[in-house]
């Protein structure tokens, strides 16, 4: 079962106070989710998260805003990856617009260069079949 974004054709925006996970929870219950999670649990049938990752060039702090706050993004990316956790999701794909001529300043970043993102999904799944 795909979720069909065409439920919520205007979508959900984020509200400023959402924490990632009611954001989160507030997205999914815009679609079809509850149905999409019976059929999942009639079938036992685990629920991944097909696409996620991050923008890194918005996550710049002081004193330098130039440079990318690679600890801020992880802190951030570890918030989301926990909130799709707590939405019943078992795993999630990390993807990224890396190709040959990627750098470790990309604002989409391969793992390649910043394996801490990987860790972060490792981690939050870590033990869990």
């Amino acid at each position: 079962m795909i979720l069909d974004r065409s439920v919520n054709p205007r979508g959900v925006s984020r509200e400023t106070a959402d924490t990632d996970s009611q954001f989160l929870e507030r997205s999914l219950a815009s679609v079809e989710w509850d149905a999409l999670r019976a059929t999942a649990d009639e079938l036992g049938k685990p629920l991944v998260c097909g696409e996620c990752g991050v923008f890194a060039n918005y996550l710049r702090s002081a004193p330098n805003r130039q440079l990318i706050d690679h600890e801020l993004v992880a802190q951030c990316f570890r918030e989301h990856v926990a909130g799709l956790k707590a939405c019943g999701l078992v795993g999630a794909l990390y993807w990224s617009y890396g190709n040959p001529d990627s750098t470790p300043d990309d604002e989409n970043p391969a793992l390649l260069f910043h394996p801490q993102y990987g860790r972060v999904l490792s981690e939050t799944w870590a033990g869990q079949r």
